[in-house]
């Protein structure tokens, strides 16, 4: 079956790179021809055009950040360390679709007779300005085949306004099955979709350490052994846990190669690392440190034992989602007066964690079987 998947656009994020390529690869092996349908619908507000323009007129006449390199920075990010990943591991992707008319074309252009929305927040209207297009709007009343897979609300409390929401309760009738990656979505669902839905894994997880280790070169020898911290929005209070944690763990911290300088610019933009780089640290790590969604599944991918740093800016509760399922929300911390003996001395249970994570594999994946069935 020829299968088209609408998720967030690939550039920078390392955990939305890979999300997107763990579910292709999972559909590849289920013996579907898989594309990734490239949107670019998200054209900033004026209002936003303003802020952006001002914050980084304000920086820079701090002395904090060269507006023009600023500009720049993501794109050198992009071109330089995640775009060759996707372009030897993601080589299916369609056109560019720019406006939602031209999205309606979709189907005429590629023949696929199924479509995935998800993984990742593109269910959060913060991400997906056109929101309804995430619900298939470009798709209502074509007879293909429409799943939801694991697609994230990325909040806590409803965030759709008035018409939004009567708009994805119709357009959500004509999906054959939908799930969705956190608890708090399946309440959303049925109380502002009137929608019934399950909970499946990030795509992440349905594929084995040891096929993320074959994308590694010379992935035998570890680098580092330390402290690895993946922390995308610093601040004072984190880093005075991070420096409490090493030094009672006796753990050397390190990261990954960053450019300096640009402290009022996103994690993601300033990164001199590649794709294989960011999950070759998980490999290498003794112990991590992370306020990142992905940073996380990672560290349970790998088994390695981990701290979280709620990142409420970017939806704390998608962190207590999965921590629930795998019995992990004492790996959350929120302050030095936490780091008693008793929580640094405690031992994450893997053998008990894998076994959750094998039960959650086989639901995901047959939920995926179950509904990509030829019709």
């Amino acid at each position: 079956m020829k299968i088209g998947i609408l998720t967030l656009s690939l550039h920078t994020n390392y955990g939305g790179i890979l999300q997107a390529y763990a579910l292709k690869t999972v559909l590849e092996k289920m013996g579907h021809d898989v594309w990734l349908i490239d949107t670019k619908l998200n054209q900033v507000s004026f209002p936003r055009k303003i802020w952006r323009l001002t914050k980084e007129t304000i920086a820079y006449l701090k002395g904090d950040v060269p507006m023009i390199n600023a500009k720049k920075l993501r794109d050198r990010a992009y071109l330089n360390y995640t775009k060759p990943f996707i372009d030897q591991n993601i080589p299916k992707i369609t056109k560019t679709f720019t406006s939602i008319e031209d999205l309606k074309k979709v189907t005429e252009k590629y023949n696929f007779e199924a479509y995935v929305v998800g993984s990742d927040q593109i269910w959060n209207a913060k991400y997906y300005k056109h929101i309804e297009a995430a619900f298939f709007s470009f798709l209502k009343g074509k007879e293909v085949i429409k799943i939801a897979y694991a697609p994230s609300f990325g909040a806590d409390v409803w965030k759709y306004n008035e018409e939004q929401t009567r708009n994805c309760k119709e357009l959500i009738k004509e999906f054959d099955a939908v799930s969705v990656r956190e608890d708090v979505g399946i309440d959303f669902c049925k109380s502002h979709l009137d929608a019934q839905a399950t909970m499946v894994l990030d795509p992440t997880m349905l594929l084995r350490t040891e096929h993320y280790l074959k994308l590694l070169p010379d992935s035998s020898t570890r680098k580092n052994n330390g402290l690895f911290l993946y922390v995308l929005d610093v601040s004072k209070e984190k880093k005075e846990l991070i420096d409490a944690v090493a030094e009672k763990k006796n753990l050397v911290p390190y990261q990954l190669d960053i450019i300096d300088g640009y402290e009022s610019c996103p994690l993601e933009w300033r990164t001199n690392a590649k794709v294989e780089d960011w999950i070759r640290s998980f490999h290498d790590a003794e112990f991590v440190i992370t306020d990142s969604f992905h940073g996380t599944v990672f560290s349970i991918i790998f088994n390695k034992p981990f701290y979280v740093l709620l990142n409420y800016n970017r939806g704390a509760v998608r962190f207590k989602s999965i921590l629930n399922i795998f019995n992990l929300s004492d790996r959350i911390i929120t302050s030095k007066e936490e780091l008693t003996k008793e929580k640094l001395e405690k031992k994450i249970d893997w053998e008990a964690v894998n076994k959750t994570l094998t039960v959650n594999q086989k639901h995901s994946m047959s939920f995926l079987k179950e509904n990509l069935i030829d019709q």
